[in-house]
């Protein structure tokens, strides 16, 4: 039987090598399988695989038992999520992180935006950080910390008005606290700039 060999160095040079059969592995996807779902769904089969690093042809070969979880279609897709979810409603503004599960969790990215993708997800694997306002795509976001305090860029896409930016002032001062930091100047770029919403 084949066996998977992953490797770690460290550095006083000793080498520890764990070894997972490949049959070990397949036994235990199923509960990897209905874990993802309940934390990321609603999701497709393919964000899935591409979550898990998986080929299609892999994924088709795997026998899953998905009846704990609840599905519907949407645009010739089927969809998988948790069971005991009840609709919620989206704040107004949402800044993800970057690497947030809703940013790498998912194949198809065109939820978020078709035109800035490469802005977002760049080669070489960074992830830019996100401004959502009521769902759509207003920019990302970057911050600096010094000793006492977060300082922040925010690249706009769209037009940010005064009330949003409070919003997002209000947002960011929660993160310095979190670094027990207060919060420092923000900065915003991007050509719709101090236009009016």
């Amino acid at each position: 039987m084949a066996q998977l060999l992953v490797s770690y160095f460290y550095p006083t040079t000793e080498r520890v090598v764990y070894r997972h059969t490949f049959g070990n592995l397949a036994r235990h996807r199923p509960r990897y399988v209905v874990a993802y779902f309940t934390a990321y769904g609603p999701a497709t089969l393919q964000d899935y695989a591409h979550f898990a690093g998986l080929s299609q042809t892999a994924l088709h070969l795997t026998e899953m038992d998905l009846s704990s979880l609840t599905t519907f279609e949407y645009a010739d897709k089927t969809y998988y999520g948790p069971a005991d979810s009840a609709p919620v409603e989206m704040p107004e503004l949402i800044m993800l992180c970057k690497f947030d599960p809703l940013l790498i969790g998912y194949a198809d990215k065109t939820w978020i935006t078709k035109k800035h993708q490469k802005m977002i997800w760049h080669t070489g694997g960074q992830i830019e950080p996100v401004i959502l306002i009521n769902g759509d795509l207003y920019g990302t976001w970057r911050y600096q910390l010094t000793p006492k305090k977060l300082n922040a860029t925010v690249d706009a896409y769209k037009i940010i008005n005064q009330r949003r930016k409070r919003l997002i002032k209000h947002r960011l001062a929660e993160y310095a606290a979190i670094f027990g930091r207060e919060l420092g100047k923000i900065t915003y770029s991007g050509k719709t700039y101090g236009e009016k919403d």
